[in-house]
């Protein structure tokens, strides 16, 4: 069964967005999150594995990796490492400071890698 997603833009558009910055807030987190659950969709497809498969390597459920792509979002640093280890990659995080050019970066390996 093919999963179509949703543009985070489709869907302020279906919602009216309110212009509050409250609700703001809320519609911008809940866009990181669908654009965070949009990556490990798309890293999963490319590495050819079901949901069931990718859970398994990161010892959880595939209904958790479900929320996870449907943008129920990543709360902790673990549960993004156990993704990146699952799928053979390593995780960079990257802060900046609100559209300056200075940032820090993290950049977090496997260690079995």
């Amino acid at each position: 069964m093919m999963v179509e997603h949703t543009s985070w833009e489709e869907i302020k558009a279906q919602a009216g967005v309110n212009t509050t910055p409250e609700r703001r807030a809320r519609y911008d987190e809940a866009g990181h999150n669908l654009a965070l659950g949009q990556i490990v969709y798309d890293l999963r497809r490319a590495e050819g594995l079901t949901q069931m498969q990718l859970a398994e390597r990161m010892g959880t459920t595939q209904a958790a990796i479900s929320r996870l792509e449907g943008g129920g979002g990543a709360q902790r640093l673990e549960t993004l490492l156990r993704l990146a280890a699952a799928l053979g990659r390593g995780l960079t995080l990257k802060f900046t400071a609100g559209g300056e050019s200075g940032s820090a970066e993290l950049v977090l390996r496997d260690p079995a890698a």
